[in-house]
């Protein structure tokens, strides 16, 4: 298991913790191999290090089992709700991973973030507190680049989010409250398979997206004439 021992505010240096090589396709093994892959240290030490967010405001949504990541369709579900309410220009989507912390959406065609994950998805608390340092190093790395961070996250990774804010003392909006998370659970199996892309879920999500936006006043307002 790979730890990550520095304060947030230093520069990370993972690269070198490894010596292995994995061959030049998509890294692939457990969390724990994943872990320590050189092609997955170099990736992450490169966003938390060099990486300049391209817009104002971030939306941290899960990783998926599509590769890449902006396959999935809980990223093209939400990438189209953006257009339709004139929001794609103004957030940038960032994958909360529990193998990279966090990944980029134009990244995500890259080798690393193409891992292939053998086995166990679930995370064990260890998993979840790298991922928050990994996160927790990538909100104080941009401090100064957002305007506004979202989550749209459940399971552990709603743990991982906590976490890395309070790491970092950065404020990350949560889209489901628990009062939602308890409704949602009572959804059963549909819940449990189909996730944040459930009606219930999503249009929790569009209506908090608009308030946190404050585009109710831009999207009611008088058309222009033609």
């Amino acid at each position: 298991m790979l730890l990550i021992g520095v304060e947030l505010e230093h520069k990370v240096n993972l690269s070198q913790t490894s010596i292995l090589d994995y061959g030049e396709g998509p890294p692939a093994g457990g969390l724990d191999e994943l872990a320590s892959n050189p092609k997955v240290l170099e990736f992450i030490e490169r966003v938390l290090n060099d990486y300049t967010p391209p817009k104002r405001n971030l939306l941290l949504i899960p990783e998926s089992h599509e590769k890449p990541f902006t396959q999935s369709k809980l990223y093209l579900k939400v990438r189209e709700f953006l257009h339709e309410v004139s929001l794609n220009p103004e957030y940038h989507i960032v994958f909360v991973s529990n193998v990279l912390g966090a990944c980029p959406e134009e990244l995500t065609e890259e080798k690393p973030p193409c891992f292939k994950l053998v086995g166990n998805w679930f995370p064990d608390k260890e998993i979840v507190s790298r991922t928050a340092r990994l996160v927790g190093h990538y909100l104080v790395r941009t401090k100064d680049a957002y305007r506004q961070r979202i989550a749209y996250v459940r399971g552990s990774y709603i743990e991982s989010i906590r976490l890395a804010g309070g790491l970092a003392g950065v404020k990350v909006a949560e889209v489901l409250s628990e009062e939602d998370l308890d409704g949602l659970r009572h959804r059963g199996i549909r819940w449990m398979k189909v996730g944040l892309r459930i009606e219930e879920a999503f249009s929790i999500f569009k209506q908090r997206m608009l308030e946190l936006a404050n585009v109710q006043t831009r999207l009611s307002g008088p058309k222009s004439s033609a």
